[in-house]
């Protein structure tokens, strides 16, 4: 991972191989104007540790932006909790979190190995268990 600094003109030029190296080497690009850092561009894993540790800025909205701008503003997703590894969790934690998926399908892909990981130790935890 590092850092490049780049003009204005440079990171409009190379938008396409900045893009890439932030996205895949996890690079930091700051970009600077008349050489005084204007933004910088990240990776999404370090967007995501930023949302978890720093205070989320106000909202933006349509009428912050100035005249002649017309950008559709969403809302940043909702920070996302990391689902406890179930071999690490209280056996009975991991029975009521997994009752709560009852039928419906896990909605993304690490709730989907999360209940896979909790039937497995659920199940083992019934191979385990003496004969009644």
């Amino acid at each position: 991972m590092a850092e490049m600094h780049v003009t204005a003109t440079d990171f409009r030029r190379c938008i396409a191989q900045i893009k890439n190296a932030v996205a895949y080497r996890q690079d930091r690009v700051v970009m600077t104007l008349h050489g005084r850092v204007l933004v910088a561009l990240v990776s999404i894993e370090d967007l995501e540790f930023l949302r978890e540790h720093r205070p989320r800025p106000s909202e933006p909205t349509p009428e912050n932006f100035p005249p002649g701008i017309h950008l559709r503003v969403e809302k940043p997703p909702p920070p996302r909790k990391k689902l406890p590894d179930p071999w690490d969790m209280p056996l009975e934690e991991v029975r009521v979190l997994y009752a709560g998926y009852g039928n419906q399908l896990p909605k993304t892909e690490e709730e989907l190995t999360w209940v896979g990981r909790a039937a497995g130790r659920l199940n083992a935890a019934r191979s385990r268990a003496p004969p009644s």
